[in-house]
């Protein structure tokens, strides 16, 4: 029932949020910090130090949560052996817009959220197009294929010789040769039979 009513009324870590875009980013930075308190040993004086520069160069926290964590972190910087005139401050972001007409760190943040949405959505359309490619690909491949199968076909079909057909298109030739020949073989005995069939007759 307290999470609910804390949402209804737009409360994260003991703040309440007037503007709905502030709690939405108290709430990411909520689970930012979740992350962070899981990943990174705080006894381990480089890698909060890091984690410090990195976070204050990339202005990643502009809500009270967000810079709640990163005091904590300064503090446990200063107890450490972390050179203490070395370590820069927490800053935090201006509310209105500044003088050179540049973003505040709300609208920063909310830039940043629509360039990673546009990156997304351009994502998708190279996925998209990668897509189509990859199915007109398949299908030209399988024209091709039906293509080569005809061109086959029909080559093994044709009367004038080629490589495919070539050993068919001889051996019936060579059969018709053949056959001429027996065929004027047999007209020639047919007329020795009957000049000789003649010459008997005459003798007679």
């Amino acid at each position: 029932m307290a999470d609910n009513d804390e949402i209804s009324r737009c409360v994260v870590g003991g703040y309440q949020f007037e503007d709905e875009k502030d709690y939405e980013d108290a709430v990411n930075e909520k689970k930012a910090i979740k992350y962070l308190e899981g990943h990174v040993n705080l006894n381990d004086t480089a890698k909060v130090l890091q984690l410090y520069n990195t976070l204050l160069a990339k202005n990643m926290f502009r809500t009270p949560i967000g810079l709640e964590y990163m005091r904590r972190l300064r503090t446990a910087l200063q107890k450490s052996s972390a050179a203490k005139e070395d370590l820069p401050y927490v800053r935090v972001p201006s509310s209105s817009p500044q003088s050179d007409g540049k973003a505040s760190g709300a609208g920063a943040a909310r830039e940043r959220d629509k360039a990673a949405a546009a990156k997304i959505k351009e994502l998708e359309v190279r996925c998209r197009k990668n897509k189509d490619g990859r199915r007109n690909s398949v299908i030209v491949n399988i024209i091709l294929i039906i293509l080569i199968i005809a061109m086959f076909v029909i080559a093994a079909n044709s009367s004038a010789p080629n490589i495919v057909n070539y050993e068919r298109v001889l051996t019936d030739k060579y059969s018709s040769w053949k056959e001429e020949l027996m065929q004027k073989e047999e007209e020639l005995r047919q007329r020795e039979r009957e000049l000789e069939q003649r010459e008997s007759e005459a003798m007679r």
